[in-house]
């Protein structure tokens, strides 16, 4: 999956030019949104294990799993 990022036209420009350059920044994007994606797959089983222990019911939990996974998507700017 392509994921695009957007830079300031003068700094896109230099960084195509460098090759050396292009694959730093590409390798921190990457590193930058795996760490991202990783925290909220964390806090969404952590949510899951609360939840498992509480009292609410399995509609209240599909909401609310849908609420943090709609949440993760939006930050991410998939959305």
């Amino acid at each position: 999956m392509a994921i695009e990022v957007k830079l300031p036209k003068e700094i896109e420009l230099k960084i195509k030019s460098d090759k050396e350059l292009e694959g730093i920044v590409k390798r921190k994007i990457e590193k930058q949104i795996f760490r991202e994606i990783k925290e909220d797959i964390f806090l969404s089983m952590l949510f899951d294990k609360v939840l498992e222990a509480s009292e609410v019911t399995e509609k209240e939990v599909d909401e609310i799993d849908h609420e943090v996974k709609k949440g993760i998507m939006e930050n991410l700017g998939w959305r």
